[in-house]
């Protein structure tokens, strides 16, 4: 054999080497053999699939009409594939084997047939990761659609953030779940009322990573119109959400500190760094929690996982079930957690009211030497 041919022989066998490893052969195989009624827990099974695979490597190898001469021709062929191991004793396994599965074909001709069928099912599986890397292709033009212009684009993909969260996150927004959460933003934006706007979703990554000394963390953005805008607990809104209302409520108990009921708009605490971040970042209208199972939990679980790993003491504020659920992740010791209830009317009564939150982050903060909130 020529030395090129011996490269093309050798590129085309570890291709085959290769797929056969992609789709777990063997595992395809014993699958084949349970699907016709053989029992695979069989410790002589392994036989069987030793010959089925070279059948069907050879065939891929060398074509069909190479491998059916070879079985008509040489009726050794088949156990050639072990070698100088294959004993009387092994030929007297496998055809015994045959027979207590009441496989009552030819050897060759069982073999030519389990192979046929498997080679279907590796070409299907073929055209189905084809379709996959088309459909997440196009996934990818549908969610540069969800963003206004090529600028924006280029920010999802390198810079979404554009400040230090996106080195923090450049693995995370690249996964495919994260890509699958803006594609079907995209659509339910399409035919849906969503909250905040799409503008708006990431607002409270405006405050960068190494700014952050306060996280309050709550469940979902506000479901009624026009009050959520991407900082959670906050709104524009001149009517304040009856959670704010009681946010207020607890902040005056707690410092004395009187708030202004016709302005929820809590950037003031973001600018000293305070993190208002949800645990889902999109709501649909009048549907509290109707995006949990979008995907936003994994994303923002590890958004708490980099907090955590900060350096700088961080007060964790743990608002409702859900924020809570978050606790496990806020393992160090140099960070301090305050969980209570919801701020909800429906659970305000239970742990909400009474918890100190205000007080108790600034005498932390106060204790490590930091600014304290002007809340």
């Amino acid at each position: 054999m020529k030395n090129n041919e011996y490269s093309q022989f050798e590129t085309k066998k570890n291709n085959v080497l290769k797929m056969f490893k992609e789709v777990n052969i063997d595992e395809m195989i014993l699958d084949y053999l349970e699907s016709y009624g053989y029992d695979i827990k069989n410790k002589n099974t392994v036989y069987i699939v030793k010959m089925i695979k070279k059948v069907l490597f050879n065939e891929m190898m060398f074509g069909k009409g190479f491998t059916n001469g070879m079985l008509e021709t040489n009726p050794s062929y088949l156990f050639n594939v072990f070698g100088n191991n294959c004993s009387p004793e092994i030929k007297s396994r496998i055809y015994i084997l045959l027979k207590e599965n009441n496989i009552n074909d030819d050897l060759n001709v069982f073999v030519l047939n389990a192979s046929s069928s498997i080679e279907s099912s590796i070409n299907n599986k073929k055209e189905e990761k084809k379709k996959t890397l088309s459909h997440k292709a196009s996934k990818w033009r549908i969610i540069s659609s969800f963003f206004l212009s090529y600028d924006i684009i280029i920010k999802v993909m390198i810079m979404l953030f554009n400040n230090d969260w996106d080195d923090i996150l450049k693995d995370e927004i690249h996964k495919e779940y994260f890509m699958t959460i803006l594609y079907e933003l995209r659509e339910l934006y399409k035919t849906k009322d969503i909250f905040p706007p799409q503008k708006q979703v990431f607002n409270a990554f405006h405050l960068p990573y190494k700014d952050v000394k306060v996280v309050i963390l709550g469940q979902d953005p506000y479901h009624g119109v026009g009050e959520a805008h991407g900082f959670a607990f906050s709104t524009l809104s001149s009517k304040l959400p009856p959670s704010l209302k009681n946010i207020y409520k607890e902040l005056y108990d707690d410092l004395g500190i009187e708030k202004d009921y016709n302005n929820g708009d809590l950037t003031p605490w973001v600018k000293q760094g305070v993190m208002l971040l949800n645990t889902g970042l999109t709501v649909e209208k009048d549907k509290p929690n109707s995006h949990k199972n979008l995907g936003w939990h994994e994303f923002t679980d590890v958004v708490i996982q980099k907090l955590n790993e900060k350096n700088e003491p961080v007060v964790f504020i743990l608002w409702g079930n859900n924020a809570r659920e978050k606790k496990k992740f806020i393992t160090n010791p140099k960070h301090l957690i305050i969980e209570s209830a919801h701020p909800s009317p429906f659970s305000a009564y239970n742990g909400f009211f009474g918890s100190k939150p205000f007080s108790r982050t600034n005498e932390f903060l106060k204790k490590n030497n930091m600014e304290e909130i002007k809340w």
